[in-house]
């Protein structure tokens, strides 16, 4: 019995590992110097993945798998900059009970705001700001203007936002009352700044192009065929001596649908409707959609049709960060049926320093022998079947048989 059963556990551990053979590879350049990486990902690489990127994985020569944290970029990020103003003189008097704090604002820029970042103190202070262009002549800003208790739960400082009337002066005086207690710890005075970034992109390449104008519906199909699913995230258009123009446009994707033992329908959704301009850059951004062939209808009414002279696809770039040691052979794979994995990692990525090294990337393999390797224990499935069938009647005998001897035993008792 307990050899039947280890046949049939040895016989579900083959599906298991069929199921985890991996397809493709890349091979990664040997780096430079120990430390983080990132490694990005190529469009031929993004196509060949699942929806989700679960099934890549990074080895060391070892065959030893090598955690690592995936990001892709986004469309635009905004960050918030803090740009710092020079502190000139910091001092208590004790005499009057205040703190005088003096900033420079050296190029004279028109501000309405100074942000204090203070060190957490449970207090409440009255506070009162001058202004000034030569440190001896003051003019009031703001006055009696109060503080109320200071504690950042999100760290040992806190950010106060001082607001005031729009003003040019080179040098401001902030005087924050201390007649009941000690002065706060003002560490930095400045400003917020917000700047965009755009999202870095591939571009895919690998398509045909094709239009076909149809008069009697007044619209214009472009048809782009790729030679795999390719993840799209932006289209832009050029259009060759069009003049003045508005019209309407919509990508659509080629999906499909089966129902039961019915022949595969094939149909067009619209993924996205948009306009095309003469006086815009025609670039039209996505989430992300997947496929192999898509359509982009515009709609001409009574003009005569445009003609694109280029077309350009992109997609986002998908970035590996992880830790690479000088001197070692490390290889993707992928193309596996596998859910994605969950590293510690994940956890620190705010530690890793944004700036790394990128590690080079080699060409794309096919993975052959580890397929014939992996074929070898593989059975026929009717075969599989027929052996588990025996299996289940050999257990179900055994079983009556022992039921049976108990029943003897017990009359005989």
């Amino acid at each position: 019995m307990k050899k039947y059963s280890l046949i049939l556990v040895s016989l579900l551990l083959s599906i298991a590992v069929s199921a985890q053979n991996f397809k493709w590879k890349l091979a990664v350049d040997s780096v430079k110097q120990s430390g983080f990486h990132q490694l990005k990902l190529p469009t031929f690489v993004k196509s060949k993945l699942a929806k989700n990127y679960a099934d890549i994985r990074l080895y060391n020569a070892d065959n030893q798998e090598v955690p690592y944290i995936l990001n892709t970029e986004l469309p635009t990020q905004t960050q918030e900059l803090f740009h710092e103003y020079k502190i000139i003189e910091k001092t208590h008097n004790k005499k009057h009970a205040y703190t005088r704090i003096l900033i420079h604002n050296p190029d004279s820029s028109e501000i309405s705001s100074i942000s204090l970042i203070i060190k957490n103190a449970e207090v409440r202070k009255w506070l009162k700001l001058n202004a000034g262009d030569d440190k001896k002549n003051w003019y009031v800003l703001k006055d009696r203007y109060i503080f109320h208790s200071i504690n950042g739960l999100a760290g040992t400082s806190l950010i106060k936002v001082l607001n005031f009337p729009l003003s040019n002066y080179k040098y401001y005086e902030l005087l924050i009352s201390d007649y009941f207690d000690r002065p706060i710890n003002v560490l930095k005075a400045g400003y917020f700044d917000q700047s965009i970034e755009m999202g870095k992109y591939s571009e895919i390449g690998d398509f045909t192009l094709s239009q076909n104008d149809s008069l009697e519906e007044k619209n214009t199909l472009f048809e782009v065929q790729f030679t795999e699913n390719q993840v799209v995230d932006k289209v832009h258009f050029t259009f060759n001596e069009a003049g003045f123009f508005l019209r309407q446009a919509e990508i659509l994707l080629r999906d499909s649908t089966q129902y039961r033992k019915r022949p595969t329908q094939y149909f067009y959704r619209s993924i996205k409707q948009f306009q095309l301009s003469s006086f815009d850059e025609n670039t039209v951004l996505f989430d992300g959609f997947s496929g192999k062939k898509i359509l982009i209808r515009i709609k001409n009414d009574d003009d005569k049709p445009l003609k694109i002279s280029n077309l350009n696809i992109y997609q986002l770039n998908t970035y590996l960060t992880a830790e690479l040691e000088q001197g070692q052979k490390y290889s993707l794979r992928f193309g596996a049926d596998l859910a994605a994995p969950r590293y510690d990692l994940r956890f620190f990525q705010d530690s890793i320093n944004k700036n790394l090294p990128t590690a080079r990337l080699g060409k794309l393999q096919k993975i052959q022998h580890e397929k014939a390797k992996q074929a070898k224990p593989l059975i026929d499935p009717q075969v599989l079947w027929l052996i588990l069938a025996l299996v289940i009647v050999l257990l179900a005998f055994m079983s009556f048989k022992m039921i049976k001897d108990m029943k003897k035993r017990e009359q005989k008792n």
